[in-house]
């Protein structure tokens, strides 16, 4: 049921006249993956702006002609708003936040999620706006983190705002929190401790959220606990790659050579298909593709069989890369800013075209709308690539 509603959502968030949009991160499937047939047939990649905003791993996200990011420049977060035709600023707005550059160069992780021309951004320290999409007017705005006493992570708050129905869910509080859309309202909390670092999800009977040590499903209209699994991360204790719901199965993984698994839920339980080492996700969760899963395990691309956990073969030379799914057409930008398009192919690495676009630091996963591909680094540098 939660299912077919993000779907309903997903569809809503497409305008009359307008082709695809990208208006979450993860985008409109929030699962990495578009349907957009033929986008990228025959495509000669070509930068047609670029855009300078600062520093911050926030995605882009875009809808109906406009695009929009987040950075911070000397703890100042700036929401971002631009023309994602030409490229030309639209609106600004800024407001108090810590950079945090703790061992990376700091700056906001949540991507903006849009819906119903309202657009919602989640800061590090929990500063939850609710803006105009098109105007930048603020329709209300308050420190979520501090109104349900939810413990701040080393890393800061780096889960986006899922919009299910009429809620925000949040990964803010030990098993997230939901926040009435209309009017910021806190619908339910959780306790105090330490969220994890990936965002909400949809799947598993409820919604998924990665807590510090554990994978939870709650109940999103109530926040009731469904399931726990524990999942106590080594180094860093990072888990910032979204689950990955597969039909009734969740494929999750957290990075620094920790672990991956495909977990089944059932009935108030969790049973481990699989675990290994295989695709150990660090920051961008993988993407599902026939039956296989390609992401990226440490520094090299990976192409896995889901069902089993066998690798069908590995690529390095990427870097710590990001990728998303266009058309069933692998989107990589590698971490130095290599754009490739390649086959989904599970016998081999298959670039089909490469392009510099980028330089910088590229952790942050691309984002697709209207035959452009969005791509920004961690200084803040952004791209509009055209592929038609």
């Amino acid at each position: 049921m939660i299912r077919r509603l993000l779907a309903l959502v997903a569809v809503s968030a497409l305008s009359a006249g307008e082709t695809t949009a990208w208006p979450c991160f993860r985008g409109p499937n929030h699962d990495g993956t578009i349907a957009a047939p033929g986008a990228l047939a025959g495509a000669a990649p070509k930068v047609l702006w670029k855009a300078k905003t600062s520093f911050g791993f926030s995605g882009v996200t875009v809808v109906d002609g406009l695009a929009w990011t987040i950075s911070n420049l000397v703890n100042v977060d700036t929401v971002w708003c631009f023309d994602a035709v030409t490229g030309k600023e639209v609106w600004k707005h800024s407001y108090p936040c810590r950079l945090s550059p703790k061992y990376y160069e700091g700056g906001p992780s949540a991507t903006p999620s849009w819906q119903d021309g309202v657009l919602y951004t989640l800061s590090k320290d929990g500063d939850l706006h609710a803006f105009d999409a098109r105007t930048g007017a603020v329709r209300w705005m308050k420190q979520v983190a501090d109104e349900v006493k939810a413990t701040r992570p080393d890393w800061g708050f780096s889960g986006s705002p899922l919009v299910l129905g009429d809620l925000l869910l949040l990964n803010v509080g030990e098993f997230g929190c939901a926040i009435e859309r209309a009017t910021g309202a806190v619908r339910w909390k959780s306790g105090p401790k330490a969220a994890g670092y990936a965002t909400p999800v949809s799947g598993g009977g409820g919604v998924l959220l990665f807590a510090h040590k554990s994978l939870v499903a709650v109940d999103p209209a109530t926040g009731t606990l469904l399931w726990q699994h524990a999942w106590k991360i080594g180094m860093y204790e990072v888990n910032a790659a979204d689950p990955l719901p597969i039909g009734e199965r969740v494929f999750v993984a957290s990075g620094h050579d920790f672990s991956s698994a495909v977990l089944a839920p059932a009935a108030g339980s969790v049973q481990e298909v699989w675990r290994s080492k295989v695709l150990c996700t660090t920051l961008n969760a993988a993407v599902h593709l026939g039956g296989h899963l390609y992401g990226f395990g440490g520094d090299r691309l990976k192409c896995v069989d889901a069902a089993t956990g066998s690798e069908r073969w590995a690529h390095k030379g990427l870097g710590q890369g990001t990728l998303i799914a266009v058309d069933g057409t692998l989107v990589i930008l590698s971490e130095k800013g290599e754009l490739v398009i390649a086959a989904a192919d599970t016998t081999a690495f298959k670039p089909l075209i490469r392009t510099q676009v980028l330089g910088g630091k590229c952790w942050t996963a691309p984002a697709f709308a209207d035959g452009r591909i969005y791509c920004r680094n961690a200084d803040g540098d952004v791209v509009a690539v055209g592929v038609k």
